[in-house]
């Protein structure tokens, strides 16, 4: 069977269970275990089960620093791990008053609910804000290994019955999960703390398997974090701030943060995603929009769409939508170089300039004459036409030609080259 041993404490965590998200103090959160991406092969942290299903009030593994804490008889993992607080005489069935100064650490926490192992429960104090009307509970945990041998044989992760069952200061228990898990799972049950008539100081969360139980087959299935977040007087909306129309030049680097006011005290961080929005767009998870339109984006206009969501018990959700105006930006067109053109005089010259405008869609483009011998013209269309007159020959002619966009502004460039002309006797 895998093993979950991590040398890690376990501390009443202020972490969000969005990933990439970190919390302020609402909700609070109790945390067994670290949430390792890499699954199996991450770090372990828990102690092995002790194939005894211990019945309460259980022993408390307590750390250094604690005072009773006693290396050499200092216990280890059973089926029961305490946050710190104080638990009075009768609850999971204590008979004098417990005092945890620590929460237990990781080793404390069995790592497998198995056959004939079945439960593991957590204990924790509430206060009265928690407890409160709207206030709600969620609960989450990760089975990230299972198994099932036969005859020595392991099947796969096999079939567990999991139930969940939350307990109040008199020991009122309230199913709040049921399921067959036969794969890898993240459980996560929300409920608000009134259907589960939570108790104004301790309570309980148990996590039994309840089978199968077939004579002869061994059974398993592995934690790799538990985690409980509860919401004191439950979840507002979140509440975008609104962004009025953005204009931006093509092909330039626009950059933007957004902003949401929570309504909840404390503030919690949200998580953006992006929605709708033109190719090349993005909305980073803490809020940043980030866009370089290409040239065949402007002139546009872009409805751009983002999600936020608050970690709130449940978790909710607003749309920010705003318009980001792309203006176009006129780029000089460039011409074909013309090399040197040779004729004899009263020979007619015709060549056309070639040009490209960069921008899309293109220009229009137009040619005109700057420099150039008498008689030689240039068209609109970039044709030039010349025939020598004897009196032109021999000689050697720069021409110079301007070409023009219809942009705006207007932009141009020129084309220079050389005709020579041959004397003819």
């Amino acid at each position: 069977m895998l093993s979950k041993l991590k040398f890690l404490s376990i501390a009443l965590a202020v972490c969000g269970f969005l990933p990439g998200l970190r919390l302020l103090a609402d909700p609070q959160i109790w945390q067994i275990g670290v949430d390792d991406p890499a699954g199996p092969g991450g770090a372990n942290e828990f102690s092995p089960e002790n194939s005894v299903n211990n019945a309460g009030p259980g022993l408390v593994t307590r750390i250094s620093g604690d005072p009773l804490y006693n290396a050499l008889s200092n216990p280890a993992a059973d089926d029961d791990y305490y946050f710190s607080g104080t638990y009075p005489i009768g609850f999971n069935g204590l008979t004098s008053v417990l005092t945890v100064p620590n929460n237990e650490p990781a080793i404390a926490w069995e790592h497998s609910l198995t056959k004939s192992d079945l439960t593991n429960r957590f204990h924790f104090i509430l206060n009265a804000s928690q407890v409160s009307a709207g206030s709600m509970i969620r609960l989450s945990f990760d089975l990230y290994t299972g198994g099932k041998v036969v005859n020595g044989t392991n099947e796969g992760f096999g079939e567990h019955d999991i139930l969940v069952r939350f307990k109040n200061a008199l020991g009122t228990g309230t199913q709040i999960y049921a399921s067959t898990i036969t794969n890898v799972s993240t459980i996560s049950v929300i409920i608000p703390t009134a259907n589960v008539a939570a108790s104004v100081g301790p309570n309980s969360i148990e996590i039994i398997r309840t089978g199968p139980m077939t004579a002869g087959i061994s059974y398993w299935t592995t934690f790799d974090y538990v985690r409980l977040e509860v919401d004191a007087g439950g979840n507002a909306d979140p509440a975008p701030v609104a962004v009025a129309t953005q204009t931006i030049p093509e092909m330039a680097a626009f950059s933007m943060n957004l902003s949401t006011i929570d309504l909840d005290t404390p503030n919690g961080e949200m998580l953006y995603t992006r929605l709708n929005g033109p190719t090349g767009l993005s909305v980073s998870t803490n809020g940043v929009v980030s866009w370089t339109p290409t040239e065949d984006q402007g002139p546009s206009t872009n409805i751009v769409v983002v999600k936020v969501t608050d970690a709130g018990i449940p978790r909710k959700s607003a749309t920010n939508t705003f318009t980001v105006v792309v203006t176009e930006v006129n780029r000089t067109p460039t011409t074909t170089v013309v090399s040197t053109q040779t004729i004899n005089e009263l020979t007619p010259l015709a060549i056309t300039l070639a040009s490209a405008d960069p921008d899309l869609p293109a220009n229009t483009q137009t040619f005109e004459r700057l420099i150039g011998p008498a008689g030689l013209t240039v068209s609109a269309g970039g044709q030039v036409a010349w025939t020598p007159a004897e009196d032109q020959g021999p000689s050697t002619n720069s021409v110079s030609v301007r070409v023009f966009d219809n942009g705006n502004p207007s932009l141009s460039t020129t084309n220079n080259f050389t005709v020579i002309v041959r004397e003819v006797n």
